[in-house]
């Protein structure tokens, strides 16, 4: 055995030597690697030198005790791993390897003991000099007792009769505190709470209240065991040279906790603390995040979920489920919140079979929602986000379990594992939009929506007509229109409110507006100036072709006036539009306005017309009548429009002008 502990200990010094050098820039890892190293290194020198030529029984005893340490080490590392779902058939063989030559080295300890014991009776002196010989086996004796006893009671353990106070008062021999109570004790139970806790957002059936109370008294019970055990270790290896132990052992064992200490305390400040106080802010009920706002629409076929998913969401949204009409839609706007809020909530849209819906943000713990739906749609321009979870303090290896099981909950509702992956490789402070296309191939979600299902119209909620008219002079546009059309705020206003009382729902008052801005639009183009005409004819050709790349019937929407554009457009080109109509509403009227049935408008047509084909002829010049064909009354349209903008300067002013007459 003496070769095989030779053989392991030069890999382990290869091994751990390899393994600090890559960890010198990290203080934590290098000194955690530094520990074990020492540990492993003296369950095996300790065994090679107690089964040389030169042993003795104290060598021999010392070496047992850090041999049985060891495959204790390696018994709770099982159970650890067996706590956290992680013992697998390799796994165990593994660690039944490792044990082997721990076994092994015991084995050859007792036979070397006996053979030392075999040797003090042959050397044993004549029968006169009996009482020595006793009083030398009797040493003998005393020395060859188990590990059990090694570990007995000594003269200051008869101070108290409690076990748990003679360790505070370090009462208790130093291989007992340190080994027992100092490691598996005050660290490794560290271990298995942080996995009791990491696995905590499982407990389906409990609250985020309850959890959080259990997480934080589970932190302070851990302090205090920890306390416990390092208090009493530094006084039992204090009291260690009374007892007639090694200076330097005891030093170690001190040197050991201050590094623990140390250690510990970083770990306390960027880890433990955070998640304390966040676990006792929701314990509680003052979570930093406030429950979701949740209304319903006037029919009682919706909830609108809007803000975050805080601590007590789940409860606010069954109540509202139950009280309100047949909900068959649930309309989401939130930047996410507490997973199991919302893992609760998507449990009870999937329960409902609900359809779900966003126009505008749904990321981070809001998707878990959202996948819920039967029916998954959304708008083009929707914000749908993915990412790590996120908690304060959590990292390292809590960060990685958290992840997986996020990650499982996607894989349930049988995401591609591609798409999968890709959240886990997106940090917590970063946020994965997949494109449109992603989302359909993955069926996260099932159709795009050209928007207004939900029409979240903001003059719903308002309580006067007053109120209605305040919002609208806010809006620079609308504030355009009142200078060139004034009273048209309050004719705006008297409808919304009159339609309101009429308890006409969000869609409809939303459509009303929209159906207005159209009208007064049309009217303002019938007086801009050429500048103008220009920008108009190039913001129409941009609207239709991005609208056309959306889908035919987005386009056909756009035609008459129909299409929610920031919903459906990109962003840029529905803030040209506003700067186009803040422009435009301070702008000049035209000088001329030209008529279609003007000489100078058919002239100039005809170098426009002559460029479409007899199909293209038929549609721009009845379009209502292709409305049932989206994709030829778009194509055609762009096609109009792209000749007008190649026209000399005049002549396009002209036949703008002419053509906008009729709108």
């Amino acid at each position: 055995m003496r070769v095989v502990n030779l053989l392991i200990l030069i890999i382990l010094v290869g091994v751990g030597s390899t393994s600090m050098f890559k960890l010198v820039h990290n203080t934590p890892g290098f000194i955690g690697a530094l520990l074990a190293f020492c540990l492993w290194t003296a369950a095996y020198f300790l065994p090679w030198q107690a089964l040389g030529q030169h042993t003795t029984p104290s060598k021999i005893s010392r070496a047992k005790k850090f041999t049985i340490a060891g495959i204790i080490l390696l018994g709770l590392t099982g159970i650890f791993l067996f706590v956290e779902g992680r013992l697998f058939a390799k796994t165990l063989v593994g660690l039944l390897i490792f044990s082997a030559p721990f076994v092994l080295n015991i084995i050859a300890m007792n036979r070397r003991f006996l053979e030392l014991e075999v040797a003090a009776i042959q050397d044993a002196p004549s029968a006169e000099h009996g009482v020595q010989a006793a009083a030398e086996m009797t040493l003998a004796a005393r020395i060859n007792k188990d590990f059990s006893t090694e570990f007995a009671d000594d003269a200051d353990q008869q101070q108290s009769g409690n076990y748990f106070l003679r360790h505070w008062r370090g009462e208790l021999p130093l291989g007992v505190a340190y080994w027992l109570n100092g490691v598996v004790i005050g660290n490794l139970l560290i271990g298995i709470v942080v996995t009791v806790l990491t696995g905590l957002n499982e407990l389906r059936d409990s609250s985020l209240r309850t959890i959080s109370a259990i997480g934080l008294a589970s932190y302070i019970l851990t302090g205090l065991a920890w306390s416990w055990a390092m208090v009493g270790v530094w006084r039992s290896a204090s009291r260690h040279n009374r007892r007639g132990g090694s200076t330097g052992v005891a030093l170690l064992v001190q040197a050991s906790i201050v590094i623990s200490v140390i250690y510990l305390g970083q770990k306390v400040r960027d880890v433990v603390w955070p998640q304390m106080r966040e676990y006792a802010l929701i314990a509680m009920g003052k979570d930093s995040m406030p429950k979701i706002d949740i209304s319903a629409s006037p029919k009682g076929d919706s909830l609108y979920l809007r803000g975050s998913f805080g601590e007590g969401s789940a409860n606010k949204f069954a109540a509202e489920l139950s009280k309100a009409g047949q909900i068959k839609f649930i309309v989401l706007n939130s930047q996410g919140g507490r997973l199991l809020e919302a893992d609760h909530i998507a449990a009870m849209v999937r329960e409902r079979k609900l359809d779900t819906y966003v126009e505008a943000v749904c990321v981070s713990a809001c998707t878990y929602v959202f996948l819920a739906g039967r029916d998954r749609a959304a708008t083009v321009n929707a914000k749908i986000g993915f990412h790590q979870p996120s908690f304060p303090g959590l990292e390292g290896a809590a960060l990685i379990a958290a992840t997986n099981k996020m990650l499982d909950k996607y894989r349930s509702i049988n995401l591609p594992e591609s798409f999968v992956r890709k959240i886990g490789q997106t940090p917590a402070s970063d946020m994965w939009y997949p494109s449109r296309e992603e989302m359909i191939a993955a069926r996260v979600i099932t159709r795009i929506s050209l928007g207004g299902e939900a029409s979240t119209s903001p003059f719903s909620s308002m309580s006067s007509k007053a109120e209605i008219a305040l919002t609208l002079k806010s809006n620079t546009i609308w504030q355009g229109y009142e200078a060139h059309y004034p009273g048209k705020i309050d004719a705006v206003s008297d409808i919304l409110w009159k339609m309101k009382l009429q308890g006409a729902n969000d869609s409809s008052m939303q459509n009303a507006v929209r159906k207005y801005m159209t009208t007064a639009f049309a009217e303002l183009l019938k007086t801009v100036d050429d500048e103008h005409l220009d920008l108009f004819a190039q913001l129409m050709t941009d609207q239709m072709q991005a609208a056309r790349q959306v889908s035919p019937q987005a386009c056909g929407q756009l035609l008459k006036s129909e299409l929610d554009i920031r919903h459906t457009l990109p962003p840029a080109i529905v803030e040209k539009e506003k700067q186009f109509l803040e422009s435009a509403l301070k702008s000049a009227p035209r000088d001329k306005v030209i008529k279609k049935q003007s000489r100078e408008f058919q002239t100039s047509l005809l170098q426009v017309t002559t460029k479409l084909s007899t199909e293209q002829l038929k549609i721009v010049g009845n379009p209502p009548a292709y409305a049932n064909q989206p994709a030829l009354q778009c194509d055609a349209m762009i096609a109009l429009y792209q000749n007008i903008l190649r026209l000399r300067p005049v002549d396009r002013h002209i036949v703008l002008s002419g053509i906008l007459q009729d709108n």
